[in-house]
């Protein structure tokens, strides 16, 4: 009996890598002495400086990767920048209670106070990645059950399509009304032109994308799904290593098309043969526990 072939797997490599001098000399402090250095300002002026602690993490999380530092290190920078996504939409919407982080058995209260910087619909899609990533069922609940109120009155504002996307989004994890209608809403939207041609493009390389691919994910198409997987990721290297974005810690790799990769093979038992350094395996398939 002949053993079946094992289909090759579509490679897709990085073009441009970031320096990895600029990598060490922006990781200056090692994770337990940036979270010592975090302890004064958040008790001082926590709401304040969310935002900003949310953008740091998500540098150290690349940098650490850039640096090929242990998974286990890793993981710690990928962790707490989860947490900081998630406690800005918790502290910044103003809800009735605000949040705890222990930082080197610190406890701190970060109260809730309603902001609008860092509250608009990128932040707030960054925010869902990041907790499909860390598969966070309730960081995923909390977000998806957020009023749209909330991101209309952020500093970014909330053009059509974003609307069209987060309804999609929010339905799909609540299991509401009309996904598919949704979907077709958010996909129709993201064809039309946006408020100008660069956000355009980023809606067409970057958000269409990920709209196709979530898809084939309900469709149960595994097949359809590694296919368009190589074409979104050959999108996203496309719009991310142009000569002036190339170094930009944004594009080195995607926590999106990574967390939609977990997601088809937490839901669906999906295959991945894709390989790219924009979707690291290890963190689809958790091989850091």
């Amino acid at each position: 009996m002949k053993t079946p072939k094992v289909p090759k797997p579509t490679i897709v490599k990085r073009k441009h890598a970031l320096p990895r001098f600029a990598a060490e000399s922006e990781f200056d402090r090692n994770y337990e002495e940036w979270i010592q250095f975090l302890i004064e300002p958040l008790q001082n002026r926590s709401t304040q400086i969310i935002g900003t602690l949310l953008r740091q993490s998500y540098d150290r999380v690349v940098n650490a990767l850039v640096l090929e530092l242990p998974k286990a290190e890793i993981m710690k920078h990928i962790r707490l920048h989860h947490w900081f996504a998630l406690a800005n939409f918790v502290v910044g919407s103003g809800g009735d209670v605000g949040v705890n982080l222990t930082l080197n058995e610190t406890t701190i209260y970060l109260p809730p106070e309603r902001k609008r910087d860092f509250m608009g619909f990128e932040d707030w899609k960054r925010a869902f990645d990041i907790c499909l990533l860390m598969r966070d069922m309730q960081g995923l609940a909390f977000l998806s059950n957020l009023s749209e109120e909330i991101l209309k009155g952020s500093n970014q504002g909330m053009s059509e399509y974003d609307l069209a996307h987060f309804h999609f989004l929010a339905h799909f994890f609540t299991g509401g009304a009309n996904t598919g209608a949704l979907l077709v809403d958010a996909v129709e939207k993201s064809q039309k032109p946006q408020e100008n041609s660069t956000r355009t493009k980023y809606v067409n390389l970057i958000h269409y994308p990920q709209l196709r691919l979530l898809q084939y994910i309900i469709e149960g198409d595994a097949e359809g799904f590694n296919k368009y997987l190589a074409e979104a990721i050959k999108d996203h290297k496309k719009y991310w290593e142009t000569t002036s974005l190339r170094y930009s810690s944004n594009g080195w790799f995607s926590f999106a098309l990574t967390a939609l990769c977990a997601m088809a093979v937490d839901t669906k038992q999906f295959p991945i043969t894709v390989e790219s350094p924009f979707i690291p395996a290890w963190l689809i398939f958790r091989e850091y526990e």
